[in-house]
């Protein structure tokens, strides 16, 4: 009779372990979130002279994370300017910078180097948690205004050479020429296509240099629960400027369905088709696209 009870006690904690083993594999979060994609190159599109930085977030599986929400992490160095003690006020360090600029000199920077600074999302929007529904590929969009890490300080930024660099890059046209011919009512000197393309990319290129000399990488974390196991979800992914496109957009993968019939149940009457073959397409924008007013990924009261 021990024997048998012996047996029994021993089967039992067996299927415990055997059956809590295998729950435990299905249900792990490092699989599950193998189906949560992030596009293969991320953007940085122009909306009104302001640069955005956008990826793009999908879900390949048919019951998606529940309360998912999006945050992105900035991993950079800091580089600040030590300048000579003797110089006190405010206006001789203004005066300072300013003939560095000119002249491109030297100064000693002292450098930190990989740290974490917390990007703000505009969409979906942070102060509502971040929150993104995942039944649909997803543009997460953040704005690179003058709080940003991935935008240099203004009006000077000092790389590892402590050489400085004018932010915004100086125009080639100056300003008193501007307003003479303004004053002239020159119709020639209204901005074009032409010009406001070439200011873009200069633009781009002095943010494109300030990311290289930071080292830059972008850090994405997606959070939510799996609707069959109740499980904690989390799926990463980072960008590094090599995966950074400027003045592309996405191209579309979401379109109406072609054979939409209005009557029976929802699921056997679908809305929208997913074509992942173009998840990941991007395509540069055109001279007349490359800063325009608004964009679909933005809310129209963010705009």
């Amino acid at each position: 009779m021990l024997i048998v009870l012996w047996q029994i006690c021993t089967a039992i904690v067996f299927d415990a372990v055997a059956v809590g083993l295998i729950f435990h594999r299905i249900s792990r979060g490092a699989s599950r979130s193998k189906s949560i994609l992030f596009s293969d190159k991320a953007i940085v599109r122009y909306i009104r002279g302001v640069p955005h930085f956008m990826f793009r977030l999908g879900e390949r599986r048919k019951y998606h994370l529940i309360e998912a929400t999006v945050r992105c992490y900035c991993i950079r160095h800091e580089r600040i300017p030590k300048h000579p003690s003797h110089r006190s006020s405010i206006d001789d360090d203004v005066k300072y910078q300013t003939t560095n600029s000119n002249n491109n000199s030297q100064t000693h920077v002292e450098t930190t180097y990989f740290v974490s600074r917390q990007m703000r999302l505009l969409q979906p929007d942070d102060r509502f948690g971040s929150h993104v529904w995942m039944g649909l590929p997803q543009v997460v969009v953040h704005r690179m205004d003058k709080v940003s890490p991935l935008r240099p300080t203004e009006p000077l930024w000092f790389d590892a050479q402590g050489i400085s660099h004018q932010y915004p890059p100086p125009r080639p046209s100056d300003i008193s020429d501007s307003a003479a011919s303004i004053a002239e009512g020159d119709p020639l000197y209204i901005g074009s296509n032409n010009d406001v393309s070439s200011n873009v990319e200069d633009n781009s290129e002095c943010i494109g240099d300030f990311l290289r000399d930071r080292d830059i990488e972008l850090v994405v974390l997606v959070e939510g629960t799996d609707e069959g196991t109740g499980a904690a979800t989390q799926a990463r992914h980072s960008y590094k400027l090599c995966d950074v496109a400027f003045n592309h957009t996405f191209a579309d993968c979401v379109h109406p369905y072609s054979c939409r019939e209005r009557n029976g149940p929802s699921s056997l009457d679908p809305v929208v088709s997913i074509d992942f073959s173009k998840f990941h397409d991007i395509s540069r924008l055109s001279t007349e696209e490359i800063d325009c007013d608004s964009c679909a990924y933005i809310p129209e009261h963010q705009n």
